[in-house]
């Protein structure tokens, strides 16, 4: 089943390893279901960068699927060409070809 999302531009305040309040925004891709009815302040994990408070990102904003699955399929192919490269060599070395 296909969910409908929604793009929602967030407004926070988080504090740095200092204690000091800071505010960010980001977007996030919602559920219809967490957009009608939402979380009465929501707690999310927030990145900064410490010489750069004023850049900060929602975490799993971070954590693209997308990205991830590029990886794996990379991944996946370099193992490949390794263990037929292997069996070659182990072909050419047991049987002097």
């Amino acid at each position: 089943m296909n969910r409908k999302k929604l793009v929602a531009q967030l407004s926070y305040v988080f504090k740095d390893h200092t204690g000091r309040q800071f505010k960010g925004c980001d977007k996030k891709v919602l559920e219809i279901e967490e957009a009608v009815f939402p979380a009465e302040n929501p707690e999310l994990e927030i990145m900064y960068l410490p010489n750069d408070v004023d850049t900060s990102r929602i975490v799993e904003n971070l954590e693209s699927n997308t990205f991830s699955r590029f990886l794996n399929i990379i991944y996946m192919i370099v193992v490949f060409n390794f263990s037929v490269l292997f069996v070659i060599q182990f072909y050419l070395t047991v049987f002097d070809a």
